[in-house]
């Protein structure tokens, strides 16, 4: 009787482990996408940059 208890509790601890992680991965990706296209959009500005230093350097 006290087994069958003591694995019922360890599978809805492992339920909510699992929910807790997906959250916590949710939550990492909707922090990450902005970072990413952040990251993206100063690349372009620094790739156009230094296109633009080039020429600059060139002329």
């Amino acid at each position: 009787m006290n087994n069958n208890k003591l694995l019922i509790s360890s599978s809805s601890l492992a339920r909510i482990t699992s929910t807790n992680i997906l959250l916590y991965f949710f939550s990492q990706i909707k922090l990450v996408i902005p970072i990413l296209s952040f990251g993206s959009r100063i690349l372009k500005y620094s790739l156009k940059a230094n296109i633009l230093i080039a020429d600059v350097d060139i002329s």
